[in-house]
């Protein structure tokens, strides 16, 4: 899996219609480095580019509304794909990160370390645990509280029958 980057995707604005593009150039962009690295195939790359052309065509019909009431109709849809969006790009976030809003600037929107699963893991500053896609972790927060996780491999060398 090619996972999104941590840090800043969206800062500094909670519109609907900005968010919209923002996070749809972004499921689109993961979409296809997946699918384009063999990580991807099939129904999930279908199911993701269904919520890329439903944000797409949101972001048209943006345009075509005149009336507040309309305005108001399209925000409500927009807030829906919005929070569609945010599940699936969720899906890419990397092991022990999430998708979403920064704990400490709400208008500041990206993938980020999810800090309460590393205090919860990692104790005296390490940490081992299996993550849910099977893959062996190590988890390093150094006395300065930068972080790093590794995944951990491990490969048969040789063996005796």
């Amino acid at each position: 899996m090619i996972y999104g980057t941590i840090g800043t995707l969206s800062h500094g604005t909670m519109r609907s219609v900005d968010l919209l593009d923002t996070f749809t150039d972004e499921l689109e962009r993961l979409t296809v480095r997946n699918i384009d690295g063999g990580h991807l195939r099939g129904r999930d790359a279908g199911r993701y580019f269904a919520i890329v052309a439903a944000a797409r065509v949101l972001i048209a019909d943006n345009a075509q509304c005149v009336t507040e009431r309309e305005h108001e109709v399209w925000d409500e849809a927009a807030a829906e794909c919005v929070n569609a969006l945010f599940d699936v790009l969720g899906e890419f976030a990397p092991p022990i990160c999430y998708f979403g809003a920064h704990a400490g600037d709400g208008s500041d929107y990206g993938m980020w370390c999810d800090m309460d699963a590393i205090d919860e893991a990692c104790a005296d500053g390490e940490c081992e645990r299996r993550d849910e896609r099977g893959a062996d972790l190590q988890c390093v927060v150094n006395d300065h509280g930068n972080v790093t996780l590794y995944a951990v491999t491990y490969r048969e060398m040789w063996s005796v029958v």
